[in-house]
C-alpha cells in the first residue's frame, strides 16, 4: 500500500472535516461554559480572589509600564511573528521529511524518538501563542494612551 494510500483514507478525510465543524457549533457552549467558570471564580473564597486580583494587577501595571515604549511593543510583536515563522518553518521540514521518504517509517521508531522529533514543532508553536498574547495585549495597551495636559500646554505655547 503506497504511503499517500494509508494517508488519503476516507475515515481521515471523514474526520478532517467533522470535527472542526463539530467544533464551530459548540463554540457557543464553549462561550456559556466559560461565563460559568467566571462566575464560579467570582464566588470564591476572599483569599484565593485576593492573590487573583493581585496577580492581574501587578501584569496591568507591568504593562503600563511597557506600554509607554514603543520599541518594546514592536520588538515583542517582531519576536511574536518570528516564533511564527519558526512554527511554520518547523512544519514545512517536517512535512518535507515525510514526503521524502526519510519518516515513512515513523510509527515504527520507539516512542521517544517520535516525541523527540515532533516537539520543535510544538516548542514553537507554543512560544508563538504566547509573544502573540503578549503582543496583542501591548498593542491593545499602546491605543489607550492619552494626551496629558503638560503636554497640550507646552504645544499650546508653541503655537501662540
Amino acid at each position: 500500500m503506497d504511503f499517500f494510500e494509508k494517508i488519503f483514507t476516507w475515515q481521515n478525510i471523514i474526520t478532517s472535516v467533522v470535527i472542526p465543524f463539530l467544533l464551530y457549533m459548540m463554540s457557543p457552549i464553549l462561550d456559556r461554559l466559560r461565563n460559568i467558570i467566571i462566575r464560579l471564580v467570582s464566588r470564591m473564597p476572599s483569599v484565593i480572589r485576593a492573590t487573583w486580583r493581585s496577580k492581574r494587577a501587578k501584569e496591568l501595571n507591568k504593562i503600563k509600564k511597557q506600554r509607554q515604549n514603543g520599541d518594546l511593543v514592536t520588538y515583542v510583536s517582531i519576536r511574536s511573528h518570528a516564533y511564527l515563522i519558526l512554527f511554520f518553518g518547523s512544519l514545512a521540514a517536517y512535512w518535507w521529511l515525510t514526503m521524502s521518504g526519510a519518516l515513512q517509517r515513523f510509527n515504527e521508531m520507539p516512542d521517544t524518538v517520535q516525541i523527540i522529533i515532533g516537539l520543535p514543532i510544538f516548542i514553537f508553536e507554543v512560544l508563538w501563542l504566547i509573544y502573540n498574547e503578549k503582543a496583542k495585549i501591548l498593542v491593545s495597551y499602546r491605543g489607550k494612551l492619552r494626551v496629558t495636559s503638560q503636554s497640550t500646554s507646552r504645544l499650546r505655547r508653541r503655537t501662540a
